[in-house]
This record gives C-alpha cells, structure tokens and sequence, in this order.
C-alpha cells in the first residue's frame, strides 16, 4: 500500500486482506494472506511491517495448538524485530499472547500433575 507519490509505505496489502479474512473466519485464506504479506514486506525491506506481521500471524497461529512452535518463533522474531526498531505498541502486541501462553502452559501442568 503505497500512500502519495509512494512517500510513505503501508506495508503488502495482503496484510490487509488477511486481517479481512480472519474476520470473517476463514482461518485458511488468513494465514495464506498474511504469509504473502511477510514475503513480500521482507522483499520491500519494510521491516516495521515484518514485525508487525509476524506477530499478528503469530496470533492467529496461536488458536491452533499444531501450529505453537511456529507461533512461538513468529512471535519471538517479531517481538525482537519490534525492539529493535523501537515499536513499543507491536512490542505490546506481542507479549499479550506470549502472557497468554505461558499461563496456558502452567495450567497444563497443573492439570498433568493432578492425574498422577
């Protein structure tokens, strides 16, 4: 998405369209937009949209327990990218779901120890 005379940079639109997508739940074309928005923000060099991008992947990724290790390292990335460049509200993005994660985690384990 480019604004002006490309004065300023919006980052792949398929971002957008995946946003769209997940609204309307399909889950499937969501992760198919937003991993042709990273290539495509990764080739502009456009590294606050990569950022971006992979945490908000990462959380879509999140709602299917296949996907963690890959959501987890798309969060990682993105969430160092983020500091890296200064972003705290992409920073504050990333760190909802990993808080979330964790505390998942350790009512699973609480749950595994109560069936011993």
């Amino acid at each position: 998405v480019a604004i002006g005379w490309a004065a300023a940079c919006g980052g792949s639109a398929s971002r957008h369209l995946a946003l769209l997508a997940a609204l309307m739940g399909d889950r499937r074309r969501a992760v198919g937009h937003f991993e042709a928005a990273l290539a495509m923000n990764a080739r502009m060099g456009a590294h606050p949209h990569v950022a971006r991008t992979k945490v908000e992947l990462a959380q879509l990724l999140l709602q299917d327990r296949s996907e963690e290790v890959r959501a987890r390292t798309l969060l990682a990335e993105g969430m160092e990218l983020a500091r890296e460049l200064s972003m705290p509200q992409v920073i504050a993005l990333a760190e909802t779901p990993r808080a979330e994660l964790s505390q998942e985690r350790r009512f699973r384990r609480v749950a595994v120890r109560a069936d011993r």
